[in-house]
């Protein structure tokens, strides 16, 4: 008779034990911040005249207590508005805590996907492009997996593009 209660008593200690964890992790997972992503460089490295190539770099902030080993990036970029890239990047980093890190990727563009742009662009060349950044990062911690961020900011045309 005491041999089903004990049973009956292990099961119930083992799930409240389940249930203790299921809800340590998810608040945990939500008590961290989304990180923020910048553009500090684009450059033009290949321009041909089907498709260009360019070098983004960007600088990840981690607002949060813990480091963030990133081990792959998902991304859309748009500029003015409008769709200019999307990507993947499968490059391992290190996001220290309270501290930011850099990373850079190539981007790939055909012509007709930027056309309207270029066309818009050229009949009133800005100083400044307005862009928009938003898609996850997967960082390797338990618990953890995708961190999704969205910043937006301004990239400065370098001087010799600007017509006067």
């Amino acid at each position: 008779m005491k041999h089903p209660q004990i049973a009956r008593s292990t099961a119930i200690i083992a799930a409240a034990c389940c249930a203790f964890i299921l809800i340590s992790c998810s608040a945990f997972t939500r008590s961290l911040e989304k990180p923020t992503l910048d553009i500090v460089d684009f450059r033009v490295l290949e321009a041909r005249l089907l498709e260009q190539r360019y070098s983004l770099v960007f600088r990840v902030k981690n607002p949060n207590a813990m480091d963030l080993p990133v081990t792959g990036v998902h991304y859309n970029l748009k500029l003015e508005g409008e769709d200019f890239a999307n990507g993947v990047s499968s490059k391992p980093f290190l996001v220290p805590a309270y501290g930011e890190s850099e990373f850079e990727i190539e981007v790939t563009t055909s012509l007709f996907r930027i056309i309207q742009q270029l066309a818009s662009l050229m009949s009133q060349p800005p100083k400044e492009l307005n862009y928009e950044i938003r898609g996850q990062i997967r960082v390797d911690k338990v618990f953890i997996g995708n961190l999704a961020f969205n910043s937006k900011g301004k990239i400065q045309m370098p001087k010799a593009t600007i017509q006067q």
